[in-house]
């Protein structure tokens, strides 16, 4: 069923807010329960606040899920990494309300051929990266420009550079063993040693 207003929207035909039409004028956004969210559904307390990302495709919309909490579209689930395209009279279930996809012919799905996707491997690539580089942040940043930071790096780049390279891996092998020569000599000096 094709709308004849000038863009899309997302109605919700099952649910407390029964008939509540969300039009779409711009993408990606969020579905939820947040007044913030581009399709913000307050009265199902099983909505979380942030629930799912829409973005849009050639004729339709990619929805993935954001949150912990099931979500469906046609009965299939929607996940974290598997997202599903909805398209004209598509429903989407979050919660216990359920929404249609209604598409206008001058809509933003229509006008969205030829452009670039994203598709579910490189967004979990894309995302694997992003997380590692927050938790890699976070570490460094626990040490911030102490000497523990740079020896943190510097032992991180050898170890990274060692697993490439004979080379590296055998002068990582020989200063390690100086050291520990070098700890067991000092051990024997003091006394301590054999």
């Amino acid at each position: 069923m094709q709308l004849q207003a000038a863009g899309d929207c997302f109605e919700i035909i099952n649910g407390p807010e029964d008939g509540t039409e969300f039009p779409i004028a711009r993408a990606p956004f969020d579905l939820g329960s947040d007044p913030g969210c581009g399709v913000s559904i307050r009265l199902d307390d099983t909505v979380p606040r942030f629930h799912a990302r829409i973005t849009v495709v050639a004729g339709g919309y990619r929805v993935r899920r954001i949150s912990d909490t099931a979500l469906f579209v046609n009965g299939s689930r929607v996940g974290r990494v598997r997202s599903r395209i909805v398209r004209a009279k598509d429903v989407i279930t979050a919660g216990r309300t359920e929404l249609c996809v209604r598409l206008a012919e001058g809509g933003l799905a229509s006008r969205s051929y030829g452009l670039p996707t994203e598709s579910d491997a490189s967004w979990a690539v894309r995302v694997a990266f992003r997380n590692l580089s927050r938790l890699f942040r976070r570490v460094f940043g626990l040490f911030r420009g102490g000497l523990l930071s740079k020896l943190l790096i510097a032992a991180a780049v050898i170890g990274i550079a060692s697993i490439f390279s004979p080379w590296v891996r055998a002068y990582v092998f020989y200063a390690r063993d100086w050291v520990l020569y070098l700890y067991q000599y000092l051990l024997f000096q003091l006394g301590i040693g054999y």
